[in-house]
């Protein structure tokens, strides 16, 4: 996939017509990968490139009121005193408000497309224990299931915090997978895991599954963890 460094903004050429092709080559890059169900690391990607975005347009608005102005009257109506400035005819912050002003609207469309994919893909997530239910849910393992393929990773799940803010996030590491048959079920998978991982008595074990055909690494992996913390902070 074409990168868009994260300072696509200003390093390089500030030119509009040079970033609107800069920009519309990775639209179309994300629009590949989001027509082939590879919602991931485009979507993490958006998100962090529209941050960015918001925060230097917030940030060129403060310098513009910061900016030193020179008096030209008086506003006798408004009780007002009115200035003169240059900022809005400087060459290189003019561009840069003309390459914000196209690339906003595209990244907010690209990012509405990406979370109605998501939230398609989601809705169609079934989340169930399998075996007995533990008490302790903190960690354990989650099976990934799609059609007849199994794949099985060991979760925990920690407190963290952003921005003064308490979050919860799934740490995960693949064990294995399985094609499933007659003699390979669940329950098999999970006594598996049990004679392995001796140090549990009776692990939490989950099963995520979907009925779509999706790309493991960028679609089920990623919105089954964000869809799984949802399932045990609720359940």
């Amino acid at each position: 996939m074409k990168h868009l460094s994260a300072n696509w903004l200003t390093e390089g050429h500030i030119d509009f017509e040079y970033k609107k092709y800069q920009l519309l080559a990775y639209f179309q890059q994300v629009q590949k990968r989001f027509s082939a169900d590879r919602l991931y690391p485009s979507m993490s990607q958006l998100v962090q490139h529209y941050q960015s975005l918001m925060r230097f347009r917030s940030q060129r608005n403060q310098m513009a009121t910061a900016l030193p102005k020179e008096l030209k009257g008086l506003d006798f109506k408004r009780l007002s005193l009115e200035y003169d400035t240059n900022f809005e005819e400087h060459v290189f912050f003019s561009a840069l408000e003309q390459i914000m002003d196209f690339a906003i609207p595209k990244f907010e469309a690209s990012l509405e497309e990406g979370r109605d994919r998501y939230d398609t893909f989601e809705d169609s997530l079934k989340i169930f224990p399998v075996g007995l239910l533990s008490i302790y849910k903190d960690d354990g393992f989650f099976i990934l299931n799609q059609d007849r393929k199994s794949f099985v990773f060991r979760y925990e799940m920690k407190s963290v915090e952003i921005a003064e803010e308490k979050h919860k996030s799934l740490s995960t590491s693949y064990i294995g997978n399985y094609t499933m048959d007659y003699s390979t079920t669940l329950n098999s998978i999970r006594k598996d895991l049990i004679a392995e991982y001796n140090e549990y008595d009776n692990p939490a074990t989950y099963v995520i599954e979907t009925n779509k055909q999706v790309p493991i690494k960028e679609t089920f992996l990623p919105v089954a963890k964000r869809s799984f913390i949802k399932y045990l902070l609720i359940d």
